[in-house]
């Protein structure tokens, strides 16, 4: 079963969404006989009225109040969009978006040339999705608690295009080429600079590179922010458009270069790979830059002021600590006797805040016993430098355990503990 519900993080920072504000998750089911949505924003055509009732959504009785047609769009595993219509879907408020493959397949009558184009293939760990004679794939994993498949459909603009018309005290030009796709890019893909075979601009500094800015007309440029060229001597001439001003050819360079600081842009229009001209034109605003780096901000916290943590003043001070598992299992060195069967599966991850040295410790498990031998194996590495761990900071899942906890005891060490997903 595939079922859709819908999923909004309002802690989670837009850039890591991809724009994917819009989007829903999506259950697939391969024992309904027909899909279900919760949202009438889902619904194309006409509602059709009824009264039933649906046993299944968390073991219990749910009613449905209409007969509709769902229209959703979702991704393959190459990323093309595709849009699915079903037809004799229904409408439960209390409910959860649910795809049902046998319903889609019953609807989509993909028999020809070959019969089943429209089919599923359930594997342990995964539903895979195909249509349109098996042209196209989408892998859906299945979820470790409820076992069922769980998508989400193709992200949406919508919060995007309103931060865009929300953003408008600047000039409309600027807006418009600040996020859209230049239409000489998709036309003559010879004009683009990555499409010559170019490697992107370098943007690593050197203080030992000489003034490039004069002081009296530098734009705030300082020695640090020339940038290194490798070589490249100017960018490939574009025919720009005869009406655009200074500032949107500004930011023009400033799409087709990926989004590169207009810091950069004017340092290099100085140099003379860009059109001199642009080293005095008023910075414009970017609104997918302005929209990518937006985060929504917490406007309360549980922590109490006495409780803020403490900034390490050496080595040891603070150690933060957490493991990742690897999908890829990999082989354990051994320099003879019979090749072992035993493979890494993760490893457990050790950065002092003082010297942000990092040290990784690959385990077979990621069990409480393993984890302790990679927390003595890092601390008698740093018994060579002449360093103690004095306190460790984790969060509240392996390292929560009495196991660890004891061994802390023992060493006289203190441990701090912190939300999932929070920086250490």
């Amino acid at each position: 079963m595939i079922a859709m519900t819908s999923s909004r993080d309002s802690n989670t920072p837009m850039m890591d969404r991809g724009y994917d504000s819009d989007s829903f998750k999506i259950k697939v089911d391969n024992c309904c006989s027909a899909s279900f949505t919760n949202d009438l924003k889902d619904v194309v055509g006409e509602p059709v009225p009824i009264k039933a009732n649906v046993k299944g959504f968390g073991g219990s009785y749910t009613p449905v109040t209409h007969r509709v047609t769902i229209k959703w769009t979702i991704e393959d595993d190459s990323g093309m969009r595709h849009t699915i219509t079903l037809p004799n879907s229904y409408y439960a408020p209390h409910g959860e978006r649910l795809l049902a493959q046998q319903h889609w397949a019953q609807v989509a009558k993909d028999n020809y040339p070959s019969v089943n184009g429209t089919c599923c293939l359930t594997t342990d760990k995964s539903v895979i999705l195909y249509w349109s004679q098996r042209r196209y794939t989408r892998t859906v994993p299945l979820d470790p608690k409820s076992n069922i498949g769980i998508m989400r459909s193709a992200p949406g603009f919508q919060r995007f295009s309103a931060f865009c018309s929300e953003v408008s005290d600047y000039d409309d030009e600027v807006a418009l080429n600040s996020h859209l796709i230049l239409d000489d890019e998709d036309e003559n893909p010879d004009n683009g600079y990555h499409d010559q075979g170019h490697a992107p601009v370098p943007t690593t500094m050197s203080k030992e590179e000489v003034h490039l800015i004069p002081n009296d007309e530098e734009p705030k440029l300082q020695r640090e922010d020339s940038i290194v060229l490798d070589g490249i001597e100017s960018l490939p001439e574009v025919e720009e458009p005869s009406n655009i001003s200074d500032q949107g050819l500004l930011m023009r360079w400033h799409v087709r270069l990926g989004h590169l600081s207009f810091k950069r842009l004017k340092c290099l229009a100085w140099q003379g790979v860009l059109p001199k001209k642009l080293v005095k034109v008023e910075t414009p605003i970017c609104i997918a830059c302005k929209y990518g780096k937006a985060t929504r901000k917490a406007w309360r916290s549980r922590s109490e002021p006495n409780k803020i943590f403490k900034a390490a003043l050496a080595p040891g001070d603070c150690v933060s600590v957490d493991q990742l598992v690897s999908s890829t299992p990999g082989f354990v060195a051994q320099m003879k006797g019979a090749l072992t069967k035993a493979r890494y599966t993760g490893c457990t991850v050790f950065v002092d805040h003082y010297s942000r040295l990092c040290y990784m410790h690959p385990q077979k498990s990621l069990s409480a016993a393993e984890t302790l031998e990679a927390k003595h194996s890092f601390e008698r590495l740093a018994a060579t430098h002449g360093v103690r761990i004095k306190h460790y900071h984790a969060d509240n899942g392996r390292f929560s355990e009495n196991a660890w906890v004891k061994d802390l005891k023992t060493n006289q060490q203190t441990i701090s503990f912190c939300g999932v997903d929070a920086y250490p």
